[in-house]
């Protein structure tokens, strides 16, 4: 049983291991995506959340998926390609995971599940995002509406608070 959410590990679209034990002291935001070009614009709002808070320790984590309103279909090297070459957006991708149902990824079982009660309900769209503290806990979960000027206010603040 994860009991915190820096016991938790995922894979990037590389393959390669990614824990969340690395993330200590940062503020993270975990967010559900395709590549749908329809969402552009909420790629490039989180780009650019990135490039401005990053120096204070923000981590922005997209977790593509095939479960939710829109379907990513790309296979990973193409959805490398997409995003980071022919997009120019250059957020940590993560492999490709489901985010709700029995074969649910044990990020998002802990993200719906977990101690964080008031969260508990699964995904159900694209670009829904969770905020994670400094200290692991789950403190936002927004929809996929959020526009920039909210989500940096929303973020901000924790990223002040010391650990």
């Amino acid at each position: 049983m994860v009991r915190e959410f820096y016991d938790l590990k995922t894979r990037d679209i590389h393959k390669n291991l990614i824990k969340m034990s690395d993330y200590k002291d940062h503020v993270v935001l975990i967010v559900t995506m395709a590549s749908n070009i329809d969402r552009f614009n909420d790629l490039t709002m989180l780009e650019k959340l990135y490039s401005n808070l990053k120096d204070q320790r923000l981590e922005v984590l997209l977790f593509p998926t095939d479960q939710l309103d829109e379907k990513e279909t790309l296979r990973s090297t193409e959805l490398d390609h997409a995003l980071h070459q022919a997009l120019a957006i250059d957020l940590p991708l993560m492999e490709k995971v489901d985010v709700k149902g029995d074969t649910k990824h044990p990020i998002f079982s802990y993200l719906t599940e977990g101690k964080f009660k008031m969260f508990k309900n699964d995904v159900k769209r694209n670009f829904t995002m969770f905020v994670v503290s400094r200290t692991g806990e789950i403190v936002k979960r927004l929809n996929h509406d959020v526009n920039y000027e909210s989500l940096y206010n929303i973020i901000e603040p924790y990223l002040e608070e010391s650990v």
